[in-house]
């Protein structure tokens, strides 16, 4: 992929999702660790 390609990317992604894809992965992990706490 190309650089321009790549701010395209983002520029969607962070449309669609509200937040950068960084964002969204630490917000995964901590509604992980959330589920995780919760089933126990």
């Amino acid at each position: 992929m190309g650089f321009h390609n790549v701010q395209n990317f983002l520029a969607k992604f962070r449309s669609t999702v509200g937040m950068t894809p960084g964002q969204y992965r630490k917000d995964l992990r901590e509604t992980d660790k959330k589920t995780d706490d919760g089933s126990i």
